[in-house]
């Protein structure tokens, strides 16, 4: 089976095009096998895609763990580099602009000056300031407390977000687990990003991503989520750039409603492969 790897900001993904190889049906298996580190190819997750109808590709993604979600941000910046750069044997030379269907709708995407813009769909709910209750630990955003205050963003992924003072003290695996599975956020649980605000145009983001189960280096639907709260509570103003943890993206917010989010990053595609 052929593949490509890629990444942004060192989100790294296996793309996989049913257009023009074999790709497993079981997807969810392939999903746990290929991102092993140590005994597959190594990813936070594969990209599928596949023939639309309705737009010039339908793009799927999967976590480690084999579940399939609707929308993810650093690996949309992957797929339409992988489109208009060429390397899809179905780019069409000189194309910068294209369209994707996923589990959220149609979104955009385009291409310029090695830059890839996204169009983020809106949020499907929205709740700030929840305190929520939690066993006492003695980290620096919490302080022996037996509430964190956090805000909620379902952007088609459901994202957690803490601000914080200092996002370089935050143990994240043991400061997020609390709330990664919360019974608030139900079964399925929530992704958990901290938030360091530099300026009101820039911000410093570390993800706990659920299904990788552990901190991914960059997520961009987490920076979009965080970039919406801090929109929302009059902390930033667009565009903001993120500071991940090796590297940055961009947001863009325009519209009272939250109708107009675009994400803007620097995806690279590693190389090509065959498993």
């Amino acid at each position: 089976m052929k593949f490509i790897k890629a990444h942004c900001g060192a989100n790294d993904f296996i793309i996989l095009d049913s257009r023009k190889d074999s790709v497993p049906k079981d997807l969810k298996k392939t999903a746990q096998l290929l991102p092993a580190r140590r005994t597959g190819i190594g990813a936070d997750g594969i990209i599928v895609i596949e023939p639309s109808k309705e737009a010039d590709f339908r793009l799927r993604y999967f976590n480690p763990d084999g579940s399939e979600y609707a929308v993810c941000g650093d690996g949309s910046l992957c797929a339409v580099l992988y489109e208009c750069r060429g390397v899809s044997p179905y780019a069409q030379q000189g194309k910068k602009e294209i369209s994707f269907s996923t589990l959220a709708g149609v979104l955009r995407g385009n291409l310029t000056n090695n830059k890839v813009k996204v169009k983020i769909p809106s949020p499907r709910d929205v709740k700030l300031s929840l305190q929520l209750k939690v066993e006492a630990k003695n980290s620096p955003h919490q302080k022996n407390r037996t509430e964190i205050e956090c805000n909620f963003v379902d952007i088609w992924v459901p994202h957690c977000i803490i601000f914080v003072e200092d996002i370089d003290s935050i143990d994240i695996v043991k400061d997020a687990s609390p709330v990664r599975f919360h019974p608030y956020f139900g079964s399925k649980g929530t992704n958990v990003n901290f938030v360091q605000v530099i300026n009101e145009h820039k911000i410093a983001v570390r993800t706990y991503e659920r299904g990788v189960e552990g901190e991914t280096l960059s997520c961009g639907s987490g920076s979009c989520a965080s970039c919406v709260v801090g929109w929302l509570k009059k902390k930033l103003r667009s565009p903001i750039e993120v500071k991940t943890r090796i590297g940055k993206l961009v947001v863009y917010i325009d519209g009272q409603q939250l109708m107009d989010i675009w994400l803007e990053g620097k995806p690279e595609i590693v190389y090509a492969g065959e498993i």
